[in-house]
């Protein structure tokens, strides 16, 4: 579930283990997409689920709020840690720095930043 104006979720299966159980460095890989299919930025015309014409020329934006989230729900946030993606200039891969070791199954971020760091 993607929501551009709020948190989009993402599910993923991990365990993260750090060098005696140091904080670990992930990287996200970003792949843009439509209709569960990679694209190119700028895309061909595309068709939607309603047999219209859709054409991205731009894709890209911040994320924030980062939090990986283990198996009974809980998150374990990462305070502070921002990541831009563009498709444009091939800056798919945003670093996350000091990541507790743990089994995590999701991750919870918003695309954006919240208002309060926006102003």
């Amino acid at each position: 579930m993607i929501s551009l104006s709020g948190i989009a979720r993402f599910a993923l299966g991990m365990t993260l283990f750090g060098a005696a159980g140091a904080a670990a460095e992930v990287t996200l890989d970003l792949t843009f997409g439509w209709q569960k299919s990679a694209i190119e930025v700028p895309s061909v015309s595309l068709s939607s689920a309603a047999d219209q014409a859709v054409r991205f020329t731009r894709v890209s934006g911040l994320i924030s709020e980062i939090a990986f989230v283990r198996p009974d729900g809980t998150k374990v946030q990462l305070p502070g840690q921002f990541g831009f993606f563009d498709a444009a200039s091939d800056r798919h891969q945003i670093s996350l720095h000091n990541v507790p070791p743990g089994n995590y199954t999701g991750l919870s971020i918003r695309i954006g930043v919240p208002e309060k760091t926006n102003h």
